[in-house]
């Protein structure tokens, strides 16, 4: 229980304000909900009506300091890339693309200059082809640990 008649106010307002928050969040959280479930049922017809009022949703919420505004952003940059995300699978399966054909040059590959580096690193395929940064390298050691 408050003690002094101020905080007794106070207290009051708290409380208005918690219900106050409350409903706004509430009501952010479902048009989140919803927009995904559009974008995941593969509603693309749909999905960016609700994406715009989910993000609407969430920018009041900031605006009102419910939720801060890096929360926002985060959300509704988590909202547009599952969209475009769909997107771009309703199109890629719409019409599948043919990746062009790899180019390879007929001297500079490791195969070419008689290393095989299949499944190595960079440093250990250069120790096995005797380069000179093998012998500087610590093998992943500080060079205290090494002299010592």
């Amino acid at each position: 229980m408050p003690n002094t008649r101020s905080a007794a106010r106070q207290l009051r307002k708290s409380i208005k304000r918690r219900e106050r928050n409350r409903a706004v969040k509430s009501a952010t959280r479902t048009f989140l909900k919803r927009a995904l479930a559009v974008i995941e049922a593969g509603q693309l017809d749909e999905a960016p009506e609700a994406v715009r009022v989910a993000q609407h949703a969430l920018d009041k919420a900031a605006e009102k300091g419910v939720i801060h505004k890096n929360n926002a952003a985060r959300h509704k940059s988590q909202l547009m890339t599952r969209l475009n995300a769909a997107r771009a699978a309703g199109q890629a399966a719409e019409a599948p693309a043919e990746k062009p054909a790899r180019r390879r040059s007929a001297a500079g590959g490791a195969a070419a200059q008689g290393r095989a580096t299949a499944g190595r690193s960079r440093s250990t395929a250069k120790a096995a082809a005797g380069g000179a940064t093998a012998a500087r390298s610590s093998g992943g050691r500080s060079r205290r640990k090494q002299e010592g």
